[in-house]
């Protein structure tokens, strides 16, 4: 018998968010309706509950690689953040908030506003890798990986001068 409940994920944070349940069914008990084809997959870009809460609270910021194309579903590494609105309104002043509540953030922009690094993010910077879902690893992203540590290693340096 095939499954007749689906538990779909968010498109903003990647948590479960939508439980799917079948509403129609063939005579020997499976759904009309494959419902496995669902599963873990996010199926429209309205965020959860828990992703509403935070966009009242501020501005959503999710990092991507830098070499992903995919505008509709890019390549996430896993930094996650919510700023207040008025940080956003200082770096993108002509960008509607009301309409925009949720921007996508290369990871080399990520780390040059000092934002909190992934275990993925540290990853790439430490073994000098990209994911092999995007582009193949080329002399510009090599390049590209040195200016990020060498960035990380100045901001490591400042936060400990400043702990000090």
């Amino acid at each position: 018998m095939k499954p007749n409940v689906s538990l779909t994920k968010c498109y903003v944070c990647g948590r479960d968010s939508t439980i799917l349940l079948a509403t129609k069914y063939k005579k020997n008990g499976d759904p009309v309706l494959d419902m496995e084809q669902f599963h873990g997959k996010a199926l429209n870009k309205e965020p959860c509950q828990e992703c509403h809460k935070n966009l009242e609270q501020g501005i959503i910021l999710i990092s991507i690689s830098d070499d992903c194309k995919d505008v509709n579903n890019p390549f996430r590494t896993g930094g996650w953040v919510v700023v207040k609105e008025e940080a956003v309104r200082l770096v993108l002043p002509d960008i509607d908030l009301t309409k925009h509540r949720i921007f996508f953030m290369p990871d080399s922009t990520w780390l040059e506003f000092g934002l909190p690094l992934s275990e993925y993010q540290k990853n790439l910077i430490n073994n000098n890798e990209i994911d092999d879902s995007c582009e193949k690893k080329t002399e510009q992203n090599a390049n590209r990986i040195d200016e990020l540590k060498q960035l990380q290693s100045g901001k490591d340096k400042l936060n400990n001068d400043l702990t000090r």
